[in-house]
Formats: C-alpha cells, sequence, structure tokens
C-alpha cells in the first residue's frame, strides 16, 4: 500500500499553515536584492530547513541529486506536482492558479531554507507571482541559452511548448543569442516518456525517443543544444550520442546547484527547522499502486525515502 497522509489532517495543518505565512507586496523588493540573477530571491528567508526541490514531476531529481553529492550534509526534500502533471500543456494562468496556493502549503510544511523551483515551464510562468506572494527564497531554472550562445552559432532549443512559446525564452534570445542562428522545438512527448516509461525502457527505446527531435536539430545543422525542460536532463547521453561529439549539449543542473549553493553559503549555516512533515519524496494527491512504483523507484535512486501522496 503506498503511504499517504490523512487528507483532512495534511488540508487542515497547511491551510493553518499557509494563513500564517508573511508575505511581501512588491516583486520590485526582490529585483533590488538580487539585481543579476533572475531566478532568486535573497537567501535565508525562507526559515531553517531544509532545501525544497519542486517540479511537476521527476525532472528536478538530476538537481536535487548535484546537490546532494555537493553538500550531503543538507537536509533535502523533493515534491513532484503529480496531480497536475504536466505542466507544459497548461496556460500560464492556470500554472499559476495551482501553483502559488501548493506553493505556500510546502512552506508551510517543510519551512525550507531554499525552494529550488526545479521546473523550466513553472520558473518562466510563476516565479515572478511567486516572489510577490512569499517572503522565501527562491531559485529558478531558466533555460541556458546565455552559455549556449557563448561558443555557438546554430543553436537548438528543446522544451515544452510552453517554454518554447514563453516571452523571456524569447526576450533570452533576444538579449543574448541575437547573431545566432536558434531553433526551438517542442518536445512534450519526451517528458511523458521520461515521467512514464524511463525506468523500464531499454537503450533501443530511449534512443528511438530522442531520434526525432534529434533529426530536426541534425537538419539544421545545429553546433549546440540547449535542454531547457528538466525532464530531459535524463536523456541527455542519449541526446549526445544521437548528435555527434561534435555537437555541445548543455543543460542548467550545474548552474542552478551552485547557484542554490551560494545562497545557501550567503544565509550562513543552519540547523534543520521545525518542519511539520520530514524530508523524503513526496506527490500531490495519492497516485494508482503502479505510478506509486515507479516514483518509489525515482526516490530510491536519489537516496530519498518515499513518502507518497499528499492529498
Amino acid at each position: 500500500m503506498i503511504p499517504c497522509c490523512s487528507g483532512k489532517s495534511w488540508l487542515f495543518k497547511l491551510e493553518f499553515l499557509r494563513d500564517c505565512l508573511p508575505k511581501r507586496g512588491s516583486s520590485s523588493y526582490y529585483r533590488r536584492m538580487n539585481p543579476n540573477f533572475p531566478g532568486e530571491t535573497p537567501p535565508g528567508r525562507g526559515g531553517p530547513g531544509p532545501v525544497l526541490f519542486f517540479d511537476t514531476g521527476v525532472g528536478g531529481l538530476p538537481y536535487l541529486g548535484w546537490l546532494k553529492e555537493q553538500a550531503p550534509e543538507i537536509p533535502l526534500v523533493y515534491f513532484a506536482d503529480a496531480a497536475h502533471f504536466p505542466y507544459g500543456t497548461k496556460t500560464a494562468a492556470e500554472i499559476r492558479e495551482i501553483l502559488i496556493p501548493l506553493m505556500g502549503r510546502l512552506l508551510g510544511a517543510f519551512k525550507p531554507r531554499l525552494t529550488v523551483l526545479a521546473c523550466n515551464t513553472a520558473t518562466l510562468t510563476a516565479l515572478e507571482a511567486l516572489r510577490q506572494s512569499y517572503a522565501a527564497g527562491f531559485v529558478g531554472v531558466v533555460p541556458a541559452i546565455k552559455p549556449a550562445a557563448a561558443g555557438g552559432r546554430r543553436i537548438g532549443i528543446l522544451a515544452t511548448r510552453r517554454t518554447v512559446d514563453d516571452g523571456y525564452t524569447v526576450e533570452l534570445i533576444r538579449n543574448f543569442a541575437r547573431r545566432r542562428r536558434v531553433f526551438r522545438r517542442g518536445s512534450g512527448e519526451l517528458v511523458d516518456f521520461v515521467e512514464k516509461r524511463y525506468l523500464n525502457s531499454g537503450a533501443g527505446e530511449r534512443r528511438e525517443a530522442v531520434r526525432p527531435a534529434a533529426e530536426f536539430l541534425l537538419d539544421r545543422r545545429v553546433d549546440t543544444v540547449v535542454l531547457a525542460c528538466t525532464h530531459f536532463v535524463f536523456l541527455k547521453e542519449e541526446f549526445q550520442e544521437a548528435l555527434g561529439p561534435k555537437v555541445r549539449v548543455l543543460d542548467s543542473v550545474e548552474g542552478v546547484g551552485r547557484r542554490a549553493l551560494s545562497l545557501l553559503e550567503e544565509g550562513g549555516e543552519q540547523n534543520s527547522g521545525e518542519a511539520v512533515l520530514p524530508g523524503g519524496f513526496y506527490l500531490s494527491g495519492a497516485p494508482a499502486p503502479a505510478a506509486g512504483e515507479v516514483y518509489r523507484s525515482f526516490a530510491s535512486r536519489f537516496g530519498l525515502e518515499y513518502r507518497g501522496g499528499l492529498e
């Protein structure tokens, strides 16, 4: 049986905690505090608890894994909003409607010292609204277009359709890759593949999964590829193999991880706080048994205790 918190108990605790959370009224406050990094808010604002990683599914796990390897002493929590998976097919308004109240409950439950919004789509569509709503430390992920443009002339961007079409992605291209040829492809089918098939797939199935996107990029003679969806990091080796050694394949795992470490160091050493719930891997809702076992396996791969669904 999949462990799951009591729905009424969970909702009562978190609704109470959400109502007690302090808020900041102006997003300009955070921009003044962090003029050079759009995906963060001040360190140490979220309390003395763990680092919380959030994604709509399992895509943020490689980001957690990097931090866990670099700083194993830091307590970690992972939350997958599986009940609303995937975000990439939703409108920006729908994502904000889901994420803002949900994040308030998570901040109350885990009291994280920092939250990594390990989802490109969620970052681009909802991070600003989260900044306005909560006095909490956030690090977001955005497409690695700037480093791609530093060494590439023909750049391919693979992401969800929502990220590909987002105005912030267009702005990044305009600011950092104006003199480059940039080719964008929405590859939402790969999000489903990683979430539902990755663990039980063989090498041949994974190669076939990336083939359409790889052919799109090869036809356009790209020299650099940006994996602008956290789920795609699981398929980085397959993309590199399909594209060949002359094509750089970039992700944001290390960059986001180093920025998170920097903010944690600036915030000082803090002990694990008074979280209502212990660390581990959590889901929204109560998954079906088969799906629960898949998530349990993902959690085990990254050294996390599977806690099951939170209704």
